[in-house]
């Protein structure tokens, strides 16, 4: 490994003063070695709290270990580099396209190089080697203690981070960063995630002396590559992994710059299905060849076009129904449709980029959520403003109306589209959410420009909340009355099953509640309620006691 680069000149300087900066009151030696403890500074010699000579060098990045200069250089790595040897480029209609091979798990799986490990690992893993009869191997821990400890490497550390699956890849060259990008990437919208300070160190020497060069390790957020080692960690961390993760979805786009046709290995062909979703003429018929889909996890190029280029349904496709059953926590980004987009006939770059509406796109997610997502008990929604109205817009049935009185131009809409995300998201909860049985807690936010840190937060939307938890209670309601429901079946069936014999009139095939021989009102057998010839002496009764001085 070459020696860390050294802080000189004007460099050296600016360290100088953003330390003096940052720590006014201090002197000069003490507000440096604060400010580098802070900021852990590459080539600046220090003195840590055991009195060696330390400098800090470049950042161990755990993130392919199969490239060594990249490894030991800390420079930023190809996208395009590990996979490179699996895939080929292809000339087909004038466009190149990228051709995938199949990646072999021996080259998934192999290790990393010993020097790396010997770094990077950690000084126990020597003893990490042990049989199973023994009393320290992991599965001979308790199950909340496993437990305990797979929450601690799949879960992200905030709970406002949101995992996004990168599922949809495509195949053009002119795409290639995009088709090499990492399987997902977490967004963490709540405080920066500090990670241990784990580091390695080097030995060294220079005119001055020996010293240490010190350098941090990074390791990914969330680790799921555990779950390869054997059929045991799968089964116990696949629950942590989905069930304690909040997942997130982007809206799917039919332009072809988005929606890009995948060059599929083995056959000389593009793979370019029609991504748009499906109308209301057909709406129950795809969603139901859909749902056969996913379920029986066709191979990729049997989908339907708007299965393929879906975010969420393919993430459902992938991960099959079982680790589906096991979500918790979805969030869907997107933009709630005022204007009427024109793609995919649009040529102009206003509508080059439009996604697919978060409103119609919730209204299918409803089925799939129900069937596969069964224990999905709480939704958030991160909503855009459409930037085609920012200006407003017309309401009217007709744009080719001679008499429609729009002389700025404005955008025409007809009067059945939502005119607001506050309007969208109520006629959402209104007609789709609440079919959603195991639903718990709605969130609503929108993203929002902060000029003074110029970058978009998340905050919540100015929204009606009792709209909200007037739909929560309509899906407890309905979720109650499902119980009751089918608790009274299995009552009957254990009836039928079984000889039961009732407590008040001794006779077989009934329950005391379902006797029909007591009445409810006079309480004596042989006759119901609605024929009860004793209901005359109960109204009197009845008013008598009703009467002042009773």
């Amino acid at each position: 490994m070459a020696p860390p680069k050294i802080l000189k000149g004007e460099s050296l300087e600016l360290f100088k003063r953003s330390a003096k900066q940052q720590y006014p009151d201090a002197d000069e030696a003490t507000a440096e070695s604060r400010y580098l403890r802070k900021t852990r500074t590459e080539g600046v010699f220090f003195t840590d709290e055991f009195g060696e000579r330390c400098i800090w060098g470049p950042v161990l990045m755990n993130i392919d270990v199969h490239n060594p200069r990249h490894l030991y250089r800390g420079e930023p790595q190809p996208a395009a580099y590990k996979y490179n040897k699996f895939a080929t480029t292809v000339m087909l209609n004038s466009i190149a396209h990228i051709c995938y091979k199949p990646v072999p798990l021996s080259y998934i799986d192999r290790p990393a190089p010993k020097g790396f490990r010997f770094l990077t690992g950690h000084r126990s893993e020597r003893g990490w080697r042990l049989p199973q009869s023994h009393q320290r191997h992991f599965f001979q821990f308790p199950p909340e203690i496993r437990a305990r400890i797979f929450e601690f490497v799949l879960t992200a550390p905030n709970e406002k981070s949101a995992i996004c699956p990168q599922i949809v890849r495509g195949s053009w060259k002119a795409k290639e960063m995009v088709t090499y990008e990492d399987t997902h990437s977490i967004i963490d919208h709540g405080d920066e995630y500090e990670p241990s300070p784990e580091y390695a160190r080097v030995n060294r020497r220079d005119k001055d002396g020996p010293y240490i060069e010190k350098r941090l390790i990074t390791r990914p957020l969330i680790d799921a590559t555990c779950l390869r080692s054997c059929k045991k960690f799968y089964q116990e961390g696949c629950p942590i992994l989905y069930g304690k993760n909040t997942f997130g979805f982007g809206m799917a786009s039919s332009h072809n710059w988005v929606a890009t046709p995948q060059f599929l290995p083995g056959c000389n062909r593009l793979h370019h299905p029609n991504p748009h979703k499906p109308g209301p003429e057909e709406w129950h018929a795809e969603i139901k060849e859909a749902i056969v889909q996913v379920e029986q996890r066709r191979p990729v190029f049997m989908l339907s076009g708007w299965v393929y280029y879906d975010n969420f349904i393919r993430f459902l496709h992938k991960i099959g129904p079982r680790n589906a059953a096991s979500l918790r926590h979805l969030r869907f980004n997107g933009t709630i449709k005022i204007h009427t987009c024109k793609y995919p006939w649009a040529t102009d770059e206003v509508h080059m980029n439009c996604r697919h509406d978060l409103y119609r796109s919730m209204r299918l997610y409803t089925y799939f959520i129900n069937k596969f997502c069964s224990s999905v008990d709480a939704l958030s929604f991160v909503l855009g403003a459409d930037e085609f109205v920012e200006d407003g817009f017309v309401v009217s049935e007709d744009p080719g109306d001679p008499n429609l009185q729009n002389p700025n131009n404005l955008p025409v809409i007809p009067p059945w589209r939502v005119t607001s995300m506050q309007d969208g998201m109520t006629k959402l909860l209104e007609k789709s959410l609440w079919h959603i049985k195991s639903l718990r807690k709605i969130e609503v936010m929108q993203w929002e420009w902060n000029i003074g840190d110029r970058e978009w937060d998340i905050v919540p939307l100015p929204f009606d909340e009792p709209v909200v938890e007037q739909t929560l209670e309509k899906i407890k309601k309905r979720r109650e009355e499902q119980m009751e429901r089918k608790i009274q079946l299995r009552t009957k069936i254990t009836t039928k099953s079984k000889k039961v014999q009732c407590g008040f009139c001794g006779e077989d095939n009934h329950l005391w509640g379902d006797c029909f021989n007591l009445c409810a009102l006079c309480g004596e057998y042989g006759h119901f309620r609605d024929t009860c010839t004793n209901w005359s002496k109960i109204r009197c009764q009845w008013a008598q006691n009703l009467q002042p001085g009773n």
